[in-house]
């Protein structure tokens, strides 16, 4: 996560190229790709109930969006992170589809936020070794960044990502008769991205 922060404050003072053909909050779709990483923290309540655990994650991310107008977008979005250090094979998925509110500074620098709507889904995530299971639910997500114009048409950009979830077993009707398992997780991403305007 330090390395993200400090490659995003070199961005910042990148001189300016081709500020003049800069379209100030320029609108269109866009499509862009993210590198994050995230902080999770994960509790399972239910049969089999476990103390909290955290574990910090690296993911990709793909995104497209269009601005409507120069201060109202739509994005959607899928991510998967690994890298648990007590379940190897572990995984994590997001996928979502939010507002974007910007406010630009001027033909170079915004500030947004989104407020959407998140499915995760915990995959290969064992609490016993009855099953490979899967956890998933929907949630409300929140995201806000900064982005930054270096090209004429090319961004980067970077953003923070909060959520709290209470995913449910997607097995417990094979292998449960009542009180499935739920993990309870909040999910902390940074993630920074370049995308094309077109």
């Amino acid at each position: 996560m330090y390395k993200i922060l400090t490659v995003s404050l070199l961005l910042l003072f990148l001189p300016r190229v081709n500020a003049l053909d800069v379209e100030q909050n320029k609108i269109g779709w866009y499509l862009g790709s993210e590198f994050n990483s995230s902080q999770i923290s994960i509790q399972a309540r239910g049969i089999n109930p476990g103390g909290k655990v955290d574990d910090n994650l690296n993911g990709l991310s793909l995104y497209s969006g269009v601005n409507i107008l120069s201060w109202l977008g739509v994005e959607f979005g899928l991510s998967k992170g690994s890298g648990f250090k007590g379940s190897s094979e572990a995984s994590i998925e997001t996928a979502f589809v939010s507002s974007k509110f910007s406010y630009s500074f001027d033909e170079r620098y915004s500030l947004y936020v989104k407020p959407g709507v998140v499915y995760a889904q915990l995959l290969d995530y064992e609490l016993d070794d009855s099953v490979d299971p899967s956890w998933s639910d929907f949630s409300f997500i929140i995201m806000a960044g900064i982005e930054i114009n270096i090209l004429s048409d090319i961004y980067t950009r970077l953003e923070y990502k909060h959520t709290e979830i209470s995913l449910e077993d997607d097995n417990f009707l094979l292998w449960r008769t009542e009180d499935s398992e739920t993990i309870d997780m909040t999910y902390k991403n940074v993630g920074i991205s370049l995308f094309y305007i077109f």
